[in-house]
């Protein structure tokens, strides 16, 4: 009797050893973080973008500072980063990076508390550029500001560049 049991424990012990192995061999498949960093994109764009509800907004403007985000996260140096659980969530919440970040924090935190449709329509602009669908409208810009710059080409009510000056 005490044979059979021993027999019994050991196969039930390789057997679980043999599971927890075959878990171990299967590759785990990262999660998909487009919706979560669509979502960071659009509200650092809801502190950022010019416009407003009557007047409207500036979907180019949104596209170019989406990709001054992923210009940023491409070039991967000279800027400083913050933290995050992805390189574009690190880009944004770098210290000082984006000014409406810092100094409209409410705005950011909650962008559907006042500003719900500027969100929304930047929300989608993020997905759209994201998901290939918009190109690079700046031509590679890692920076922009309301400042005018001698020989840019001012998108909606900002100035892109790579560089700063």
């Amino acid at each position: 009797m005490l044979d059979k049991t021993l027999t019994i424990i050991i196969i039930f012990i390789l057997m679980t050893i043999q599971a927890q192995t075959e878990q171990m061999m299967v590759p785990k498949k990262k999660p998909d973080l487009t919706n979560y960093d669509s979502d960071i994109i659009a509200r650092m764009i809801t502190t950022e973008a010019g416009g407003n509800e009557i007047k409207g907004y500036d979907q180019n403007e949104m596209a170019a500072m989406t990709w001054v985000v992923l210009n940023r996260v491409n070039k991967g140096s000279g800027f400083t980063l913050g933290e995050g659980s992805t390189p574009i969530e690190k880009v944004i919440m770098g210290k000082n990076q984006f000014e409406g970040v810092v100094k409209l924090k409410d705005r950011f935190d909650n962008p559907m508390k006042k500003h719900p449709i500027k969100y929304n329509l930047a929300l989608n602009v993020a997905k759209k550029v994201l998901s290939g669908k918009l190109p690079d409208p700046t031509g590679g810009a890692t920076f922009f500001n309301q400042r005018p710059v001698e020989g840019l080409k001012p998108i909606g009510s900002h100035y892109f560049k790579d560089f700063l000056d």
